[in-house]
């Protein structure tokens, strides 16, 4: 996973990203998430198959947890420098 855009809200972050689809695929897909400042997730989106075909009725998917781990380690990253 790659962050693409971290922006700083009020009540968290909103981050996009772009990874692999599945491993070994080459298409590549668009996580989309607003965290708030505890690391809950407010809301998400991606361009996978699944969320577009679930939402998140059945939860995020992977891409949307590898971006919210991404932002995370981040943050821990950032504390500790």
């Amino acid at each position: 996973i790659t962050i693409i855009a971290h922006r700083p809200v009020p009540d968290g972050y909103k981050l996009s990203g772009n990874c692999a689809e599945d491993l070994g695929r080459q298409q590549r897909v668009r996580p989309q998430l607003h965290i708030s400042t505890e690391g809950a997730i407010i809301s998400a989106s991606c361009t996978c198959e699944a969320m577009q075909r679930n939402g998140m009725s059945k939860g995020v998917c992977a891409h949307v947890l590898a971006l919210r781990s991404a932002h995370l380690a981040r943050l821990e990253h950032e504390r500790g420098a």
